[in-house]
């Protein structure tokens, strides 16, 4: 991403250090080291200092993606005064299900995500 959209500065956050150490030899291996800020924390507290700075959040662990659900939404950038609505962005949220397509394989995830998204925030989001 970083090299796409050179324009983009990227939040990486990984508590593991070995991934950690990975990840700084990977930004400085595609010399994207002024646009991509590696940190290593547990996510759930970092991304208290990255409140409302993101336009994209990706969540890459599935199985435990709707623990930082709520976190993810308040990353989000908020919209310039005027504009309608709170914060503004793409969440690419993974999770695991089981089950038929025509069973609700796929409705079960969003409604998790819906309820968890209510629960912290009441019905003020819109889902596109």
């Amino acid at each position: 991403m970083a090299k796409m959209q050179p324009q983009t500065k990227i939040y990486s956050i990984d508590r593991n250090p070995y991934a950690y150490e990975y990840m700084n030899e990977n930004v400085a291996l595609n010399k994207v080291e002024e646009r991509v800020m590696p940190i290593l924390g547990d996510a759930s507290e970092e991304v208290e200092m990255l409140e409302g700075v993101a336009d994209r959040v990706l969540m890459p662990l599935p199985e435990q993606a709707h623990a930082f659900l709520s976190s993810a939404v308040r990353a989000l950038r908020m919209c310039k005064e005027g504009a309608e609505g709170g914060a503004r962005g793409v969440i690419h949220y993974y999770d695991v299900s089981t089950g038929r397509k025509d069973g609700g394989l796929f409705n079960i995830p969003f409604e998790r995500a819906q309820n968890i998204i209510a629960s912290a925030f009441g019905n003020s989001l819109l889902y596109e």
